[in-house]
């Protein structure tokens, strides 16, 4: 069964609110009519991810055009927001690199003809993985 003209602005603000929450990562909505002029709905929250270190490539840029072979893949890995955890490692497409007390990295990648992706994340004393 439809929704008549008040349903329908309800459904519209709920939907506003469901996006927010979805967009913050922080819950999500449903709503469903069972006829008769009822509207039910339910909002799920869930708790935001917890602050996590961070990684800045700086080279190769994004979208680079790269010959295959051997590349030289550089970056900082920057702790959580608010934590003065250092960071304590650096993978580089799975691989462990060594990184600088002030988080730089330099590793060498493969490239191949075609795309590749270029994967790093970084953990902190804590163990807290981004």
């Amino acid at each position: 069964m439809g929704f008549d003209r008040g349903q329908r602005l309800l459904v519209g603000i709920c939907g506003l609110i469901a996006g927010l929450l979805s967009g913050l990562g922080c819950g999500d909505l449903s709503l469903s009519s069972s006829g008769g002029g009822q509207v039910a709905g339910a909002i799920t929250t869930a708790a935001p991810a917890p602050p996590s270190p961070q990684i800045q490539l700086l080279s190769p840029s994004p979208a680079s055009f790269l010959y295959p072979g051997p590349t030289a893949v550089s970056g900082r890995a920057l702790p959580a927001a608010g934590s003065s955890a250092p960071i304590r490692l650096v993978r580089v497409n799975g691989r462990e690199v060594s990184v600088q007390p002030d988080g730089t990295f330099q590793d060498m990648v493969d490239v191949v003809p075609g795309m590749n992706v270029i994967q790093a994340t970084a953990v902190d004393a804590e163990g807290v993985v981004g």
